[in-house]
């Protein structure tokens, strides 16, 4: 379905959504949902199912992103896969029998159509994607499924009655509060510190797990296990947002080539002068020249210059530099590479596609040598968290830099 398309169905969609919210509550409906609030309920009162629901819906951001990151790029399906993984989560914390009745079933297919609707009506989400896909920019990205999560939390609550519509609210609320940690560990991380990444990692999880533990089962030996759990999935998700900003910073941002230029001394002299083969001219003959010694020339000396429509016309120093080769541009004594074609963004070193990634080559390699030498155990123990071993070992190794190639040549025209 084109974009415009999902944007003329969004008001239909709605008042069907309200529709079947509102249709008739049978006492056996009523059973049904109150079944469905004691298993919610039964679900979150263990660790490890928290830790499964919320590893679930974090999962849905890792999947989608290849899809948005695609070429062409493939928005409706990433945030499909997004939305049907997040409902996975959903469905997981009622039972089968209750995943195969009708009124879930209904349930399911509004959520389809709320996913479906969705790109269209998220303010700003085809321009997050956009900056994610063509500059990297992670915080734009989430602040997409920040939007997204509420909007599926405003339809759950519609659509599902009371303490039910409530339960599943909060888990998509927790997923949210898992991001907004995974967010800020980016930005610390592109900031230098790679120790307060891992603690705004494990900050998120700690806030998406008091949102969903009962208050009876907030211990540390819970937050222990929902983070080890939730380890393997983080690890996964930076590797995916790691590699492609790698990826993309070495397709879209260039090194300028530096080459020397050709030169020779200078050697034009005013008339009645004569050069001495190096630097100066001097009033009087040949002869007289050499016939003097080191420190003893003939005073009045001026400096000699270049053949001003010669090939080696341009003056510095002591001597004559030689125009640079076609795409490249002087540099001083040098010459380095013109930004043009396909990297026409210029900056003092690179050259690049975009902006965005040549500011995000330029944040990398100054924030370089505050991760270089970083190991696990360091991280860890500056840290002091534990559990997130998987993730740590991640941006470990993101940190170490990576190498961006050579600008080509380019022919100028």
């Amino acid at each position: 379905m084109a974009m415009v398309q999902v944007k003329q169905d969004v008001e239909k969609v709605s008042s069907e959504l309200f529709q079947r919210a509102t249709a008739g509550h049978s006492s056996e409906a009523q059973a049904t949902v109150t079944k469905a609030v004691a298993q919610v309920q039964s679900f979150l009162a263990e660790p490890q199912n928290i830790a499964s629901a919320l590893s679930v819906g974090v999962a849905a951001v890792q999947k989608a992103l290849p899809l948005f990151t695609a070429s062409p790029p493939q928005i409706m399906e990433g945030f499909m896969e997004f939305g049907s993984g997040l409902f996975d989560a959903v469905a997981m914390m009622v039972t089968e029998e209750t995943r195969s009745s009708d009124k879930f079933a209904a349930f399911r297919e509004a959520w389809d159509e709320t996913a479906q609707t969705l790109p269209g009506v998220v303010e700003g989400f085809e321009r997050g994607v956009t900056a994610y896909r063509e500059d990297g920019d992670v915080v734009a990205l989430m602040e997409v499924w920040s939007t997204a999560l509420d909007r599926f939390g405003s339809a759950v609550t519609t659509y599902l009655p009371g303490e039910l519509g409530q339960g599943i609210a909060k888990l998509l609320t927790a997923v949210e509060d898992a991001l907004e940690g995974f967010d800020d560990a980016m930005q610390a991380f592109a900031e230098g510190s790679t120790a307060t990444a891992i603690e705004s990692m494990y900050s998120g999880i700690r806030s998406a797990s008091d949102a969903l533990l009962p208050e009876d089962a907030k211990n540390e030996t819970a937050y222990v296990a929902i983070v080890g759990a939730l380890d393997a999935v983080f690890t996964n998700l930076s590797s995916t947002v790691m590699e492609y900003q790698q990826s993309l910073l070495s397709s879209k941002v260039c090194w300028k080539d530096f080459a020397r230029r050709e030169r020779k001394r200078p050697s034009v002299c005013p008339a009645n002068y004569h050069w001495d083969g190096e630097h100066w001219c001097y009033r009087g003959g040949a002869a007289l020249l050499e016939g003097a010694v080191a420190g003893k020339r003939p005073r009045g000396a001026v400096p000699s210059r270049c053949e001003e429509d010669g090939e080696f016309h341009e003056k510095r120093g002591s001597w004559c530099h030689k125009d640079c080769p076609s795409g490249l541009e002087p540099a001083g004594a040098r010459c380095k590479s013109s930004c043009m074609g396909v990297y026409p963004i210029d900056s003092p070193l690179m050259c690049g596609k975009s902006r965005g990634t040549v500011a995000a080559a330029i944040a990398e390699m100054a924030t370089r040598t505050l991760k270089a030498g970083l190991t696990a155990a360091s991280i860890i123990n500056d840290s002091g968290v534990e559990g997130l071993g998987g993730t740590v070992t991640v941006l470990v190794e993101a940190g170490k830099g990576f190498a961006h190639p050579k600008c080509p040549m380019v022919e100028a025209s």
